[in-house]
C-alpha cells in the first residue's frame, strides 16, 4: 500500500505556534481521510518555520463503497402557484 506525504509551504510560522499547527493539520487531514473511507497504518506530523508536513503510511488504495441519498426541493409548490393558490404555497414553505 502506498505512503502519502503532504507538505504545506507558508509564511513564517511563529515558534510557539508550530507544534499546535502540526497537530491541528494532522487531525484535520486524518479525520477527513477516515471520513472518506480510507484507512492508514500510522501518521506523523512535522513542522518547520515555513512548512507543515504530514506523512501517512500504508494508505489504502480504495475506499469503502457507500451510498448517499440527497433530497431536493419540493415540487408541489410550483403546481400550487400555477393554479393561483399563493396562500397554499406560503403555508407549505414559510409556516
Amino acid at each position: 500500500m502506498p505512503d502519502l506525504l503532504i507538505e504545506l509551504l507558508s509564511e513564517e510560522i511563529p515558534a510557539r505556534m508550530q507544534r499546535r499547527a502540526s497537530l491541528d493539520f494532522e487531525k484535520l487531514l486524518t479525520d477527513g481521510i477516515s471520513e472518506l473511507g480510507l484507512s492508514y497504518e500510522s501518521s506523523a506530523a512535522f513542522s518547520t518555520p515555513r512548512r507543515l508536513v504530514l506523512v501517512l503510511e500504508n494508505v489504502s488504495s480504495k475506499s469503502l463503497s457507500r451510498s448517499e441519498e440527497k433530497r431536493g426541493p419540493r415540487t408541489m409548490g410550483e403546481d400550487l402557484i400555477k393554479m393561483g393558490s399563493t396562500s397554499a404555497f406560503y403555508r407549505l414553505h414559510f409556516v
